[in-house]
């Protein structure tokens, strides 16, 4: 198993008790990611961010490291160790995002994150004006914990498109959007659609947050004003993958029984692979179960299962968009939801208790 985020871990847990297990992660601990928005705001959820993985396998074992390259049936670490095995799962993400959507490159161990968001909840809790540069679900979702941590203070978020969560794959329902967009103009944010922030500074080390004081350009030719910007669009994309077997973006593509083409033996799940849906970790999780699946049926010698993207859904995704603790908005298929239901299922832990008990870790208290 490659890969000790949402998906890998899954994938190990269920591996555990079938065969002898061993994950390579590059990481001390599990990054629990969904928890990044409301960790840079909110003092004490930093301890959220991250899991032990210490309990995880009960047979199988773990190795901090990094994979170099990967064939049917080996895998290389950069220590120069090969490491053999009869099946392989692929977990190993793609590219990197800007904090708060992704872990910064300056920090190299659980303690010095959770450090640096601390440094993060101080800023905003300084900042008058705050500019938020990016409307997917990081730029959304990290708008909705400010104002429901900070009520007073003006949060102005910038899109470059006409609407909200514009990238999502399958798209979200016209309905859910406009809920949604509604939603963070009640809360008090101001949301600047079909705008560019065309002075906008490049993220230095996977950081989004811009400090200082500064007047920002729209490409609709107005100004912002603002004490803090936090750029949310994208990241850097994977330069290269440890599989020759990759798209024109360097996504390792994959069969729909997940396998990697022209690797029988090595299934690729999550943000790796080249399936065509949003990336979330919900989906990478059903990826999992899938290759899971298949590799006990690899070994049986029987039919293996195909993998539905988005579940099955084709018209409209599935998401969920805590605005703090109790507002947000959700939608699945056609479906809407509101306040009660996402705060439920999703905004007030943050899948806390999920996420740390799925690896048999004991999840912090937080405020």
């Amino acid at each position: 198993m490659v890969g000790g985020g949402y998906t890998g871990t899954t994938a190990a847990k269920e591996l555990d008790g079938l065969c002898d297990v061993t994950l390579i992660t590059p990481n001390d601990q599990l990054e629990h990611k969904w928890a990044y928005m409301r960790a840079s705001v909110v003092p004490g959820w930093e301890k959220v961010t991250r899991v032990p993985l210490d309990k995880l396998l009960k047979r199988g074992k773990i190795i901090q490291g990094s994979v170099t390259a990967v064939s049917d049936g080996s895998v290389t670490l950069a220590s120069g160790e090969v490491l053999t095995a009869d099946s392989i799962i692929l977990a190993h993400g793609y590219g990197t995002a800007n904090l708060p959507g992704g872990t910064p490159t300056t920090t190299t161990d659980s303690a010095s994150f959770m450090a640096y968001l601390k440094e993060k909840q101080k800023a905003v809790g300084a900042a008058e004006t705050i500019l938020i540069a990016g409307g997917g679900p990081v730029g959304v979702e990290l708008a909705g914990e400010i104002i429901a941590q900070y009520p007073n203070k003006s949060v102005k978020l910038v899109h470059s498109r006409s609407t909200l969560l514009s990238n999502s794959q399958p798209p979200m329902s016209e309905k859910m959007i406009t809920k949604l967009t509604s939603a963070m103009q009640e809360m008090g944010v101001e949301v600047i659609l079909n705008a560019k922030v065309t002075n906008l500074p490049s993220p230095a080390g996977g950081d989004g947050f811009v400090h200082g004081k500064q007047s920002y350009s729209l490409s609709n030719g107005t100004t912002i004003d603002a004490d803090l910007a936090v750029v949310c669009i994208g990241g850097e994309k994977q330069e290269s993958n440890i599989v020759a077997s990759v798209d024109k973006d360097n996504r390792v593509k994959v069969l729909k029984t997940l396998q990697v083409e022209g690797m029988p033996t090595v299934f690729c799940v999550g943000d790796a692979n080249n399936v065509n849906e949003t990336k979330l970790g919900y989906y990478g999780q059903m990826q999992a179960a899938v290759a899971v699946k298949n590799i006990q049926k690899l070994a049986q010698d029987k039919q293996l299962a195909e993998y539905k993207p988005s579940g099955g859904e084709t018209e409209f995704g599935t998401m969920f968009i805590p605005l703090g603790p109790k507002r947000g908005v959700g939608g699945a298929g056609k479906n809407v939801m509101g306040d009660f239901l996402v705060s439920k299922i999703k905004g007030k832990g943050l899948f806390k208790n999920k996420v740390f008990g799925g690896v048999n870790a004991v999840p912090p208290a937080v405020p």
